[in-house]
């Protein structure tokens, strides 16, 4: 089996190249965690194109707030972010 390059680096090492603004950091951690984002927000909504677009709408304000956002658990911090985005467009 081969493994991903993608998941050698630790969540926590991308979060700090994002907040020295390296963009490939970004897309890594992008492509490691945009589809657990996705599924989560689409089997609460059911709408793929909402999805989507909540799912886009944390990736851009997690790279305008990368400088502010603590590096604990930045998985959790996505999943929460979807979550709450998630639970404001049904309100």
């Amino acid at each position: 089996m081969k493994e991903n390059k993608n998941n050698l680096i630790s969540s926590y090492d991308l979060m700090e190249r994002i907040k020295s603004s390296d963009q490939l950091a970004l897309r890594m951690l992008y492509g490691r965690l945009w589809e657990q984002m996705y599924v989560l927000a689409f089997s609460i909504l059911r709408d793929e194109a909402v999805s989507k677009d909540i799912v886009q709408e944390i990736w851009i304000d997690l790279w305008e707030r990368r400088n502010k956002i603590l590096n604990q658990n930045i998985e959790a911090y996505l999943i929460r972010a979807t979550r709450f985005k998630v639970f404001k467009v049904l309100r």
